[in-house]
C-alpha cells in the first residue's frame, strides 16, 4: 500500500475501532432503560447488590443543591448525617 493509501485506512479504522470499543450490546442497551414503570441498570459483574466494607468507605466533603420538592430550599449532605443517601 502507498504511504496515502495507509493514512487514508488508518483515518478511517482509527475512529471506528474506538466507537466499536464504546459499544455496548443491544440486550445490555434495552436493559439500561426505562421501561414502564421499572427501571432496570448495568452493574459490574451482573452484580444485583454491590457493598463495600465500612473500612473501605471514605468521608465525603459536605455538598449542597436545591431541594426538589421546594425550589427555595437548599438542601446539604450533611442533613443526612449517618443515614444512606443514594444520589
Amino acid at each position: 500500500m502507498g504511504r496515502l493509501t495507509s493514512s487514508a485506512a488508518a483515518l478511517v479504522l482509527v475512529p471506528a475501532l474506538a466507537v466499536a470499543g464504546c459499544s455496548q450490546s443491544e440486550e445490555n442497551a434495552q436493559n439500561a432503560v426505562s421501561s414502564g414503570d421499572t427501571f432496570q441498570f448495568i452493574s459490574p459483574g451482573g452484580q444485583t447488590t454491590i457493598r463495600y466494607d465500612e473500612a473501605d468507605r471514605k468521608p465525603l466533603k459536605d455538598f449542597s443543591g436545591e431541594d426538589l420538592r421546594d425550589e427555595s430550599a437548599t438542601i446539604h449532605l450533611s442533613d443526612y448525617k449517618d443515614q444512606i443517601v443514594v444520589l
